[in-house]
């Protein structure tokens, strides 16, 4: 990213460089050098401030505070920098130690470089996006969410279809409700014996868009106004068929 480094009162124009364990920075100016090296586990705070000429970021660590100003798209620098920031302070809490840099990176040219980076923000999104979901929840830290779409679910007990999302994971199926904790509910994909459009149902639900998921202990769950039935009854029949398909003798 092009930016300036404040050093002093003068901004030194260079640019920041990004990558999944470090943020440099590299100017040179009138035959000078200036080089900064930050490991992101030592980053103690990331702001957005005023600076003199533009808005800054100010990158605080246990040593120094450094801000740097200028950039084109401040939005997506700064995003990339906290989601950055913050699963290297996940994983260094982890026991699987940091990340290695060659998951996220191939062979890193001038020409490919926007691919590179398009697709670094696509997995951190998705990264941000599964750990979102797992608090949520309180899901195992290995579940990924596969996708997620508004649908409503109906409530028997007061006859009433509540709004909301259902999230799809490799082992689970869930429900939020659009206000916060009137409706959650957590679905493992073992506990599921089928899923399909229903025959015979109230008044009160559109049939055409609606589908029930039949399950072992706990009855069965009926949701319906999905945009896209017959996408959402395809993925989770295809999930269970592959479970099942891992299951079997």
């Amino acid at each position: 990213y092009s930016c300036s480094y404040w050093k002093g009162h003068v901004p030194r124009q260079g640019w920041m460089y990004l990558s999944v364990n470090y943020l440099c920075f590299y100017s040179y100016l009138l035959g000078k050098d200036l080089t900064i090296v930050l490991k992101f586990t030592d980053i103690t705070s990331l702001e957005r401030v005023q600076a003199y000429l533009s808005e800054a970021i100010r990158i605080s660590t246990r040593v120094n505070v450094h801000e740097f100003t200028m950039f084109r798209r401040i939005d997506e620098t700064f995003q990339m920098l906290e989601q950055l920031a913050n699963f290297a302070a996940k994983k260094l809490l982890s026991d699987k130690g940091a990340f290695k840099e060659e998951d996220f990176f191939p062979a890193v040219t001038k020409k490919t470089a926007p691919k590179v980076i398009s697709q670094l923000k696509r997995d951190l999104d998705a990264k941000s996006r599964s750990e979102t979901y797992r608090c949520r929840f309180r899901l195992p830290r290995n579940e990924r969410l596969d996708g997620e779409t508004s649908c409503s679910l109906w409530t028997p007990y007061n006859r009433q279809n509540v709004s909301g999302k259902i999230y799809i994971s490799s082992d689970f199926i869930c429900f939020a409700s659009r206000v916060h904790h009137q409706v959650n509910v957590i679905i493992p994909l073992r506990n599921v014996m089928v899923v399909e459009k229903p025959t015979q149902i109230t008044s009160d639900i559109d049939n055409s868009t609606a589908l029930i998921i039949l399950t072992k202990e706990r009855g069965n769950f009926l949701f319906s106004n999905f945009a896209e039935r017959e996408i959402v009854i395809n993925k989770l029949s295809d999930m269970l068929s592959q479970l099942q398909g891992t299951l079997s003798p």
